[in-house]
């Protein structure tokens, strides 16, 4: 498949989407139709007598590649859906550079550009069907989550802000540290409010070292907060690629199996909106096709 793809690839990359906005949830559709990449196999993930469900996202649009369609599917039908980002994605130098226009970027460059996508992942959500008060937004630092995850008794310093706390204004718990037992309490209090009855994180086998920590905080807290539901997990990055993650899914070993959820027409331009709202993430030539990989089909483990 990815052979097949290669002529739309190269295609796209001389398009350059972020100069025609609005075609881009045209755009996706087309690509999903052109080169496919669903792969079957896999038990339907049902939401047949859920309430609510709770995605816990890494960063601002991980909420989006990984779930959007079932997101905006679940939000349509009445079920309750609730978004936590831990992190601003705030780290990206490039994205930093190219956003602001400049060449060293510094903290309070970094900051603008964690307010920034903190704004992205609000016009994202509200494309999906998911309400500004069930979203919750941490402001614990990019790519330093295994560094939090490290130790309690210390707090890690970012090396993009330079803040050891979260300073966002609008943070879910503003000044708090960035430390693992506090980002534990902080998602183990969430889920308590949310009460979900399916919680979907981060896969530990995902390559992206703030997606395994996530993972590994999710399972914590969940445990802390008592959750009997069902915990799904999801994989953004894998080692075989963006095409394979059902693949990287059902290989490792699961005891739940690998689930599917199947994308309606409404659910892909949903998801494609959504994931345009994201529009300081364009500055990447092989950022919007790669995550593309996603087609119809939404993957999963769930524990039970």
């Amino acid at each position: 498949m990815l052979r097949g793809a290669s002529r739309y690839m190269i295609l796209w990359r001389r398009f350059r989407p972020e100069r025609h906005w609005l075609l881009f949830p045209a755009l996706v559709l087309l690509f999903i139709a052109l080169v496919g990449g669903a792969r079957a196999g896999g038990l339907p993930l049902e939401l047949n007598g859920a309430r609510s469900i709770l995605v816990v996202s890494p960063h601002p649009d991980d909420e989006t590649l990984c779930c959007g369609g079932l997101l905006h599917h679940a939000a349509t039908s009445g079920i309750s859906v609730f978004v936590v980002w831990i992190t601003g994605g705030d780290a990206s130098t490039l994205a930093a550079m190219a956003r602001f226009g400049r060449l060293s970027p510094d903290a309070d460059t970094y900051r603008e550009l964690g307010e920034l996508r903190f704004r992205e992942a609000a016009r994202a959500a509200d494309r999906l069907g998911i309400p500004q008060g069930q979203t919750f937004f941490l402001g614990f630092p990019d790519q330093g989550l295994e560094n939090v995850y490290a130790s309690c008794l210390e707090n890690y310093t970012s090396s993009a802000t330079a803040w050891n706390a979260a300073h966002y204004q609008g943070s879910y718990r503003r000044g708090a540290g960035y430390d693992a037992c506090t980002l534990r309490e902080i998602l183990a209090n969430i889920i308590e409010k949310t009460q979900p009855d399916i919680i979907l994180a981060p896969s530990l086998l995902d390559v992206h070292p703030d997606h395994r920590a996530a993972g590994y905080f999710s399972l914590q807290a969940a445990s802390l907060a008592g959750f009997h539901g069902r915990f799904c997990r999801w994989v953004v990055h894998s080692y075989t690629g963006w095409f394979d993650r059902a693949g990287l899914l059902d290989s490792g070993g699961i005891a739940g199996g690998l689930k599917e959820f199947h994308l309606n027409s409404a659910d892909l331009r949903a998801k494609a909106e959504a994931l345009g709202a994201y529009e300081s993430q364009w500055l990447f030539r092989d950022y919007l096709l790669a995550k593309l990989g996603i087609a119809n089909i939404e993957y999963f483990d769930c524990l039970r």
